[in-house]
């Protein structure tokens, strides 16, 4: 659980308290809130249960069943639950006690739940449902199962790689936020959670400031954030951040991942070379000095990448702390100066020894020449990744795009795949004849398909509506897939906006698709061959029809491809350009087809809430006449590059 009160560098600071910034150090660890000398949990006016009475009401124990508690903070609880209909865990997060009571506490609550909501990436937590019960207001959110970076962090410093992965991919987060006017205003360790495969998610926008609709919430003065990981300007005024402020946090995350360090105090030389003049470009005082945008970091850190070097190690003296230079007697764990602690694990043994140690005393292990192979072997092992990383880095280099109606589109970076499935593929169709295909050119694609939201605000209308069958089979919402959409009308829905924008959209070719649906895989579906992981990625007949839901479900609850795509598997069968033909793979161009020339059928690829595991492969193909529409339908638009 991301904790408010613990980031091995300082504590949050999350009231309008007016400071003066020469009472308050760098290091300071105290909590501030509400009033000049009170803390946030002082704050109880009255006002919040006010606040709370209009939020929706939820049914906690008829829609979960709560199986922990993942942690406590100043505020409140997360408990661990389980949704009873979707199967899946989530993690509720909700105020308790007497901060109910506290307008304060509830302006944050709905602040971080409104911030969220805004978002859709899968570098940041998501919320599924936000209200209350008797107990007071609750958040439900994506349950992230990996832990805190904050916990990873208590192990020790990173591998340079792996540092730089997780600020890039973080810039990626703060990339979509700041595009939605919202700056974090907590970015540390704590607030970054991972998921088992090592994914970071951005959590914890309770402090987050919205620039087009904080108008007088975070008043002029107030100190807000957490100290060791608060930009200059933050620790006068958290009413004056902007973007630039986040990535001063982030850039201190990154030397806590490089060094093992607080950023309390930040030391060039324990920086690696290749990364000290960038981050430290980054950790410039003055806001005009550092990088104007979080995409022009990323593509700072990516440079860099290529050439992690590890900063050379120097002598200790026995006694002497590492961090400040003081003397302390030999059998001390922790420095009596700065409380740095003065004991590892031996890189050959995993026994503890001192800092200074140069031989283990367990395995005789000499820690120079283990530190050395640990690095060739960290660089083999890099090298080895390079070409997957490349791919990765490339869609990191393009920056995602958000339109005027929050439709967010990532770059797919050019590149050679082969497209069909070999004979031996489970459930495939003999017109999945394998070939080589190049896309020539990267394109941006939407994250999701289109929604009714997105529908309705170009093309004023809802063809998902108006006939009874309809009731049956389609959810309502702004977030749902804009379903019974035939292709001659995606195609409209595209001229629309295209004008509406002064920008080129259009439906992706069917090569353009796989080839995204795949994410540089080979396999059945683009995370693997195992079935049974499907669930993770799709909606499709086992999790949604066979159970009673039998409609397309919210778009990016489940988890994305390589690419950033969400429900390319299942949801809805989408729409692509092309004219179909059976045997069109036998006489494709090997660069850039567009399909054939004419036809009676329109391709549709990928599955849908209805369908069996087999036409949620990355290689399955349909067809329909275009003006057919049906609640299993919909579509996702490609924007070409400007």
């Amino acid at each position: 659980m991301p904790d408010h009160e613990d980031s091995l560098g300082g504590e949050t600071l999350a009231g309008d308290v007016k400071a003066d910034p020469a009472e308050q150090s760098l290091g300071d660890g105290s909590t501030l809130g509400g009033g000049e000398a009170s803390s946030l949990s002082d704050t109880t006016d009255g006002e919040g249960e006010n606040l709370a009475a209009g939020l929706p009401v939820i049914d906690l124990g008829k829609r979960f069943e709560i199986e922990g508690e993942l942690g406590q903070g100043g505020m409140g609880a997360v408990l661990l639950a389980r949704d009873k209909s979707l199967g899946r865990q989530v993690a509720i997060k909700r105020i308790l006690g007497t901060m109910i009571r506290s307008s304060a506490a509830v302006n944050r609550f709905i602040t971080e739940a409104k911030s969220i909501a805004a978002l859709n990436h899968h570098n940041i937590v998501q919320i599924y449902e936000f209200g209350q019960d008797d107990d007071g207001p609750l958040i439900v959110i994506e349950y992230v199962s990996g832990g805190s970076l904050l916990d990873r962090l208590k192990q020790g410093k990173l591998e340079p790689g792996e540092a730089i992965r997780i600020t890039g991919q973080l810039c990626d987060a703060l990339t979509i936020a700041h595009g939605k006017g919202i700056i974090h205003r907590d970015i540390k360790p704590a607030n970054v959670l991972l998921t088992e495969d090592g994914v970071p998610k951005l959590t914890d926008f309770g402090l987050a400031k919205q620039q087009n609709t904080d108008h007088g919430q975070t008043a002029v003065g107030a100190i807000m954030g957490t100290i060791d990981f608060m930009p200059p300007e933050q620790r006068r005024d958290s009413s004056s951040v902007d973007e630039r402020s986040d990535l001063w946090s982030l850039a201190a995350v990154c030397y806590q991942m490089l060094t093992g360090k607080s950023p309390k105090v930040i030391r060039e030389r324990d920086i690696p070379a290749n990364m000290r003049d960038l981050l430290m470009q980054a950790l410039e005082e003055d806001p005009a000095d550092r990088f104007a945008s979080a995409a022009e970091f990323k593509q700072a850190l990516m440079s860099a990448s290529s050439s992690v070097v590890v900063a050379p190690v120097k002598e200790l003296t026995s006694g002497v702390c590492p961090a400040c230079n003081a003397v302390n007697a030999d059998n001390r764990k922790f420095c009596c100066e700065c409380a740095e602690s003065l004991r590892t694990v031996c890189l050959g043994c995993d026994i503890e020894m001192a800092v200074w140690d140069k031989i283990c005393g367990e395995c005789g292990g000499r820690q120079t020449d283990l530190r050395q192979q640990a690095t060739e072997k960290s660089v083999t092992e890099m090298a080895a990744m390079e070409k997957p990383a490349a791919d990765k880095a490339a869609i990191l280099a393009g920056a995602p795009i958000t339109n005027t109606i929050s439709m967010t589109f990532n770059n797919i970076p050019a590149g050679t795949f082969t497209m069909g499935s070999p004979e031996t593929e489970e459930g495939r169709d003999d017109h999945e004849h394998q070939h080589k295909v190049t896309i020539s050119k990267s394109f941006y694609m939407q994250t999701t398909v289109v929604t009714q939201g997105q529908w309705k605000s170009v093309m004023d209308t809802e063809p998902w509506t108006g006939w009874f069958f309809n009731k049956s089979y389609v959810k309502k919402g702004a977030d749902y897939p804009a379903s019974y959409a035939s292709w001659d009308n995606a195609v409209a829905y595209c001229k629309k906006l295209s004008e509406k924008e002064s920008k080129t959209y259009r439906l992706p070719t069917e090569a353009e698709w796989e080839y995204a649906c795949r994410a540089g895989t080979q396999t059945r579906w683009s995370f693997g061959n195992d079935e049974k992981v499907l669930g993770d990625y799709a909606w499709y007949r086992d999790n949604a029809w066979d159970i009673g839901e039998q409609y397309a479900h919210q778009v990016g609850l489940k988890k994305p491809n390589a690419f950033g795509l969400y429900d390319m598997h299942g949801n809805v069968c989408e729409w692509c350009n092309d004219y179909f033909e059976e045997d069109y793979y036998q006489q494709s161009p090997a660069q850039d087809p567009t399909g054939p020339e004419s036809g009676s059928f329109r391709v549709l690829r990928g599955g849908s809430w209805f369908n069996r595991t087999r036409f949620a492969r990355s290689a399955f193909r349909d067809r329909r006449d275009a003006r057919r529409n049906y609640d299993l339908y919909g579509f996702r638009l490609v924007r070409e590059l400007d």
